[in-house]
């Protein structure tokens, strides 16, 4: 697992592989309401990142892909800017 920051990017990268259909990916927590974490559910990769005055929620819904099957996956999260 890597997490990169430079200015005003932060970018998250990973190996994973499962075959249960919903999980915990990551979690990183900074305090009250600041937060950035994946998650599988049922099947669905969504990403979530906070800041004190931002919720910002991005999901990856495809049928024709799943993150289920057991084979190992590179995934990368990018957060630009300061929002």
């Amino acid at each position: 697992n890597i997490c990169f920051v430079t200015g005003n990017v932060i970018r998250i990268q990973f190996r994973m592989r499962t075959e249960l259909q919903t999980g915990i990916l990551f979690l990183l927590y900074g305090g009250t309401g600041i937060y950035m974490y994946s998650i599988l559910n049922n099947g669905t990769l969504t990403f979530v990142i906070s800041s004190l005055s931002v919720k910002t929620e991005v999901t990856y819904n495809d049928p024709s892909e799943n993150f289920c099957d057991g084979k190992w996956r590179q995934l990368s999260f990018d957060k630009v800017g300061q929002q």
